[in-house]
């Protein structure tokens, strides 16, 4: 496992991770909603790790609510 440290912004991170997700959000009729910092918040991060970590939380958030649920990211 390779880490590939960098400074990275949040927000671009959350909304990759966000797109990845999207298809299933959709299937299940869910509401996505983000509500981020309005200034950026920079990282010293892998964006790859750190993407899949919150498209993994993203995922079981959709997998395990309820059909035209919500779920939110602050």
């Amino acid at each position: 496992l390779a880490v590939h440290v960098q400074t990275v912004d949040l927000q671009s991170i959350l909304q990759s991770a966000a797109d990845t997700v999207q298809p299933l959000v959709q299937e299940r009729g869910h509401q996505l909603t983000m509500q981020l910092p309005e200034g950026a918040v920079m990282l010293r991060a892998d964006p790859v790790r750190l993407s899949q970590v919150f498209s993994n939380l993203l995922s079981n958030a959709a997998k395990y609510t309820e059909p035209a649920g919500r779920i939110d990211v602050t």
